[in-house]
C-alpha cells in the first residue's frame, strides 16, 4: 500500500510503498484520498525512538458503502 509515513526515528515523513498489514477477519478497502491535519503534525512531533514504525500519517478517514452499480474497479 502507498502511505505517507515515517519509517524510522528522525526520518521526515514521505510517501512509501508499505506492506499491507495482516488483519484476520478484516475487510480490505481502497482509500483514494486521506487527509493530513494538524493532529498529524502534533503526533509527528511526539514520535520517539521507542515509537512503533512505520508511523502512517493521515490514517483517519470516513467511508460509506457505494451501490453495487457504481463500482468503478
Amino acid at each position: 500500500m502507498r502511505a505517507f509515513a515515517v519509517r524510522s526515528f528522525g526520518e521526515p515523513p514521505s510517501v512509501h510503498d508499505l506492506p499491507v498489514p495482516a488483519a484476520d477477519g478484516a475487510v480490505l478497502i481502497r482509500v483514494r484520498f486521506a487527509g493530513v491535519n494538524p493532529l498529524d503534525n502534533n503526533l509527528l512531533g511526539r514520535l520517539t525512538a521507542a515509537s512503533r514504525y512505520p508511523f502512517v500519517v493521515g490514517g483517519r478517514w470516513t467511508c460509506s458503502r457505494s451501490p453495487e452499480a457504481s463500482r468503478s474497479w
